[in-house]
């Protein structure tokens, strides 16, 4: 198949700046219509458009960032960059996503002089490097503002093994570099869990004789990298569904198989696929996959000395293994293109051989083999401009998803929800219909249809709706938060405060659930019971507005104007136009004796259109006369 990579010789700068010139230049215009994209429903609004942690720079912010995780998954460094981006820039969608296209142009290069540092020739370097930048495969990590996560880990990961190769030539200095850059890719994605193990590959094809420092090098990788992926593994940990063995290993092997068949035929890449139902050898897509693992492991035994197909196996196998599902998960996908960003990078390199060879070993028809190659990377680089452009809003993702999947239900629950956010409740609640026609135990969508009915004052309907999403997933707690806020409408604040407990208890950084249960005890005069909700939901979302006007107004009930002071500050800080907040501190000025703070709040208060009686004014004025 393929030949043993001769000795390469040195590369000429010259001619290496100019491939990845070339490289870099297709790839950007292959992506060229991302900077036209805007946010989606998908997940950009958890990890940005709504998380209070990207809006600010300040030392608490920072420490929230690097406290939380954000759908269950640890990567402060990528919530980092959004929100030193957010400082910047705020809400312009053009900055995020040329941030990603520029990120993914540092992976590609680093790729690249990764290739020409293992000892590939220019030409299969090249080959490599390009296949890598404008894969179609690849156009969900770029093209999705939320999954800067995948570049980012990528760029730091593709530098820590540059720096291992390094120190593998004898400059130990860039051991340390190495385990920088390893550090900062963790933080960034859990996926870079694998990158100690692809360290013993690259031992491996550096011909690394076993000795003690070959297990010793990597434990201080193992150090840092197991205790920061393992807040995000516990959360996910999965295993073989129980009783049905066969069930799931067909499923592994078909998640194993799903992404070598997207990377070698990317004629339909969508966002969402389903897990083929039923799950038994009798359905075909099980049945083939089966086949294409056994024509895997006997290619891998046919071929095994030759070094860049084991390699390319090797790195793809290390890099997704933790990603492979034994079952099938609630309402979610359990594959995505996404997952095959760098793990893909071993068969970029392995194609990029292969040309390496033709070219060498068929000297003769080198045009025809050049021009196929050209044609070959042409159709790529215009499929994955077509694919960037469906990523422009969250209307056009969905739309896109359902022509290619009429029964995809977590299409029409996200497509619902833009109807929803945008006023148009009848598309909305149809989509919602369509969902659950689909999927009748799709609690999310039973969750989403009952906050449709109680925008609607449909009360009762919410309720249920509410409710069976509990018993489909008893673990729900957004669901549960909703049902106490029904009770709280209905003034059961006993049954109402149950609900939230429970919240709570399922879900502890749900910050909007102590602001429920808090303001219930404001409600009822428990003063030391709010303050302490109000306390723990500013801990968490430290730039919630509304959270220190609120507290501050708890503050005034227990006669601690200076924290009240403190608190209706903040909230200006935040919010400079607040004019609840100024008037309340014109009231606790006053009750503090400094009456031309006092005067200079409530005027501001009303110029800013608050209704302040002209009788208080007029008494402040009499009293800083006095």
């Amino acid at each position: 198949m393929f030949v043993k990579q001769s000795t390469v010789p040195t590369t000429n700068p010259k001619h290496k700046n100019l491939y990845l010139a070339i490289i870099l230049a297709i790839t950007f215009f292959s992506y060229y219509p991302v900077l036209n994209n805007g946010f989606t429903n998908w997940d950009d609004d958890v990890h940005f458009i709504e998380n209070v942690d990207v809006r600010s720079l300040a030392p608490e912010n920072i420490k929230a960032i690097f406290s939380h995780t954000v759908e269950e998954v640890y990567i402060p460094l990528t919530i980092l960059s959004f929100a030193v981006e957010y400082h910047f820039f705020k809400y312009r969608p053009i900055i995020y996503h040329l941030d990603n296209l520029l990120l993914h142009l540092i992976v590609t290069a680093l790729i690249f002089i990764f290739a020409l540092d293992l000892g590939l020739s220019l030409p299969a370097a090249f080959c490599g490097g390009l296949l890598f930048g404008i894969h179609p495969i690849h156009v969900e990590s770029v093209a999705w503002m939320t999954e800067r996560k995948d570049v980012l880990y990528a760029a730091f990961y593709m530098l820590a093994l540059s720096s291992y190769l390094q120190y593998l030539n004898g400059r130990k200095g860039f051991y340390w570099l190495s385990i920088l850059c390893g550090i900062l890719s963790v933080l960034s994605k859990p996926m870079a869990l694998s990158l100690p193990l692809v360290f013993w590959i690259c031992d491996w094809l550096r011909q690394r004789k076993l000795s003690k420092d070959v297990f010793l090098d990597k434990i201080p990788h193992f150090i840092y990298m197991i205790p920061i992926v393992w807040i995000t593994y516990r959360l996910h940990v999965r295993v073989p569904g129980s009783g049905n063995i066969l069930s799931s290993a067909l499923t592994w092997i078909w998640s194993l198989t799903f992404y070598l068949k997207k990377f070698i035929a990317p004629f339909t890449l969508v966002p969402l696929y389903q897990l083929p139902k039923p799950v038994n050898l009798l359905n075909p897509h099980y049945f083939l996959a089966g086949i294409t693992f056994i024509v895997i492991i006997f290619c891998l035994i046919r071929y095994r000395k030759n070094k860049w197909i084991i390699f390319a196996f090797l790195f793809y196998f290390i890099s997704v293994f933790f990603l492979l599902r034994f079952d099938d998960l609630l309402d979610k996908s359990i594959v995505a293109d996404r997952f095959m960003y760098l793990p893909s990078l071993g068969f970029c390199l392995l194609l990029g051989v292969g040309v390496d060879v033709l070219l060498r070993k068929f000297a003769v028809k080198r045009m025809v083999i050049i021009i196929s190659g050209v044609i070959l990377f042409g159709l790529l680089s215009f499929k994955t401009f077509q694919q960037s452009q469906i990523w422009r809003d969250g209307f056009s993702l969905w739309n896109y998803v359902l022509t290619k999947d009429a029964n995809n239900s977590i299409a029409y629950n996200n497509r619902g929800n833009i109807y929803n956010e945008n006023g148009v409740y009848d598309l909305a609640l149809a989509d919602y219909q369509k969902a659950l026609a689909i999927n009748p135990n799709y609690a999310e969508a039973y969750n989403n249809r009952g906050a449709l009915h109680f925008f609607e004052k449909s009360y009762q309907a919410a309720f249920d709706d509410f409710s069976k999403a509990i018993a489909i997933d008893p673990t729900y707690a957004d669901a549960y938060s909703n049902r106490g806020n029904i009770y709280s409408q209905n003034g059961q604040f006993d049954l109402a405060i149950k609900e939230f407990d429970e919240t709570i208890k399922l879900k502890p950084l749900l910050w909007k659930a102590y602001v429920n249960r808090g303001s219930i005890y404001k409600v009822q005069k428990k003063y030391p019971l709010a303050l302490s909700d109000y306390n723990k939901a500013l801990e968490i979302s430290p730039n919630y507005v509304d959270g220190y006007y609120d507290r501050g107004e708890i503050y005034m009930s227990l006669n601690n104007y200076d924290a009240a002071i403190n608190d209706f500050s903040r909230a200006l800080q935040l919010a400079p136009k607040y004019s609840g907040a100024y008037l309340n501190r014109s009231i606790a000025y006053g009750l503090k004796r400094l009456y031309k703070e006092s005067l200079l709040d409530a005027l501001t208060a009303r110029a800013l259109g608050d209704s302040v009686n002209e009788t208080y004014i007029k008494e402040l004025q009499e009293l800083i006369k006095k």
